[in-house]
């Protein structure tokens, strides 16, 4: 993470295998240090370079539908000041990857998952 409200910048790049400067091409310039990151600004991008990412937000949906031996981006309450909102982590498929600049590793998943983003297909031109 590069600044206090990136978490999804840093977890997408991770998950697209991108840089985070491509990464930071998908949302607005204003969102990098004012406002945070909303995935609604993302998905037009994305669907745009044919990006179809699979999005789970319930607990039935997360259980029956999100395939933990494949990585994603998990938005929590944030780890560390869960009074301050929510927060995305990353997991690769066997352990979390916390993007801030702790860095902490957590080999298992957390116990309250607010929602949860799959690749479907990346098709990248």
């Amino acid at each position: 993470m590069r600044t206090n409200c990136d978490c999804m910048v840093a977890c997408l790049a991770m998950l697209m295998d991108w840089t985070y400067e491509e990464t930071c091409e998908y949302f607005p310039p204003k969102a990098v240090k004012e406002t945070g990151y909303m995935w609604e600004w993302l998905l037009p991008y994305l669907r745009a370079e044919k990006i179809w990412i699979n999005f789970y937000d319930s607990k039935e949906a997360i259980k029956y539908h999100a395939d933990w031996s494949r990585p994603a981006m998990i938005r929590v309450k944030s780890l560390i000041s869960p009074d301050k909102g929510d927060h995305i982590i990353f997991w690769d498929g066997k352990r979390v990857i916390d993007p801030a600049p702790e860095g902490k590793i957590y080999t298992e998943l957390p116990n309250e998952i607010l929602a949860v983003y799959q690749i479907y297909e990346a098709f990248k031109n």
